[in-house]
């Protein structure tokens, strides 16, 4: 491949898509897309930074310590990719800046929010532009490029305002109507990605491969009546740090789903066998192997510790207005 586009969700976990069992068809195109579906990934963490500090850095997986000197990024660079980050979440806040800093190391990068995430509502199609324009700037070299979503980040409703159709239900499970339509907006984000290249490739003939997984998950709780979903707001999930992975070849031929642990803490390895990138200092880590990692890095220790509690993914069919 020519492109490799890294799409980066947010707050998805992976028991609401469609695709990975739940019973709302919300994943229409990951559903039946040529390409690897991989269950079994883990975060680095249970919050943004935390998680893709580790996600997105060759760092020291056992001490679950980053290492920003070695990034996806600087990997991709080092290879003799064109890099790009186009981010629809801050750019200097204090939940945005250790992500920014991996972000700026790209050669282009563009965030639509200068401050913080929290500025504006802006909708995650706008990266398609700034991905429409990067396919047509002449490079020459293999491109690397990332889009950074806002995905089903907490406020959940607000990602979803202009998403049509809306699922509707009764007042208490709203908020979670609202986490499972922001997943089909996510699919759709995705497939349209996947329009964009396959337009581009049959104009060029140049391959692509399409990555996306999600940063972390969330938790349910309880508030005046409703069922919320937000980052560990009356406890920790044992779900929330298990995540979608997907990878979408140009010329894959069939639709696969394997069933394989994958450590978080190993996916910067991971990405640079996808790039097809190999060295002493790079071990070989596939990521679509179907195979389970020997080790969970302390994972399973680490989550214990925070006494996770159970609380699957709420099927809101039974409270949806037709």
């Amino acid at each position: 491949p020519i492109y490799f586009c890294l799409i980066l969700g947010e707050s998805a976990r992976r028991d609401y898509f469609h695709v990975y069992g739940y019973p709302v068809e919300n994943t229409p195109f990951l559903d039946k897309v040529n390409g690897t579906v991989v269950s079994g990934l883990t975060s680095g963490d249970i919050y943004t930074v935390g998680s893709l500090r580790l996600m997105l850095t060759r760092g020291d997986p056992i001490a679950r310590t980053p290492d920003y000197g070695r990034t996806v990024v600087g990997l991709a660079k080092a290879g003799g990719f064109a890099t790009y980050w186009f981010s629809n979440q801050g750019l200097s806040g204090k939940h945005d800046s250790p992500v920014a800093a991996i972000a700026l190391q790209s050669e282009r990068n563009v965030f639509t929010k200068t401050g913080d995430y929290t500025v504006g509502n802006t909708s995650d199609f706008r990266l398609l532009k700034l991905l429409e324009q990067a396919l047509d700037d002449g490079e020459k070299r293999p491109r690397f490029i990332v889009l950074h979503t806002m995905g089903s980040h907490p406020h959940v409703c607000e990602r979803v305002a202009a998403w049509s159709p809306k699922t509707l239900t009764d007042r208490k499970h709203q908020d979670v109507a609202c986490y499972s339509d922001s997943i089909a907006q996510t699919d759709e984000l995705v497939r349209q990605v996947y329009v964009d290249l396959k337009q581009h490739e049959k104009k060029t003939g140049e391959k692509f491969s399409i990555i996306y997984l999600s940063d972390h998950g969330l938790s349910h709780y309880e508030r005046d009546g409703r069922i919320g979903i937000g980052p560990g707001l009356g406890g920790i999930s044992r779900y929330q740090c298990d995540i979608p992975l997907v990878r979408i070849n140009s010329d894959d031929t069939e639709h696969r789903v394997v069933k394989s642990h994958k450590a978080g803490v190993l996916v910067t390895n991971g990405l640079g066998r996808w790039l097809g990138l190999a060295g002493e200092e790079l071990p070989s880590y596939d990521l679509f192997d179907g195979i389970s990692d020997r080790s969970d890095y302390g994972f399973a220790a680490w989550m214990a510790a925070k006494s996770p509690k159970n609380d699957p993914a709420v099927d809101v069919r039974p409270y949806t207005k037709r």
